[in-house]
């Protein structure tokens, strides 16, 4: 008998994951966009409950690479439009 295996794994969506973090933070569902540069852009939805904010950032291109970062993950290169390390800490020095 031969063995038989399959790779198969559930990922929620962007748009539902942003949908469920708005709702448990009580915020605005209308997003404002706070960053546009070339390649890439960030939405914070709020004002929230607690003083805190969901914010989502976008690039254009990267695919799984770290978005500023100088490694390349597979083919692709991160993008250099914005760097994901300093949005990161930017975004929980703000929400401890």
């Amino acid at each position: 008998s031969g063995s038989s295996s399959s790779t198969h794994a559930d990922f929620v969506s962007v748009p539902n994951s942003i949908e469920k973090w708005v709702k448990l933070n009580g915020c605005s569902t209308t997003p404002q966009r706070v960053l546009k540069v070339a390649g890439a852009y960030c939405d914070v939805y709020g004002p929230c409950q607690h003083n805190s904010e969901v914010k989502l950032c976008v690039t254009e291109t990267s695919g799984h690479s770290w978005p500023g970062g100088k490694k390349v993950r597979g083919n692709t290169a991160g993008s250099t439009a914005i760097n994901a390390t300093d949005l990161i800490w930017d975004f929980y020095s703000k929400h401890p």
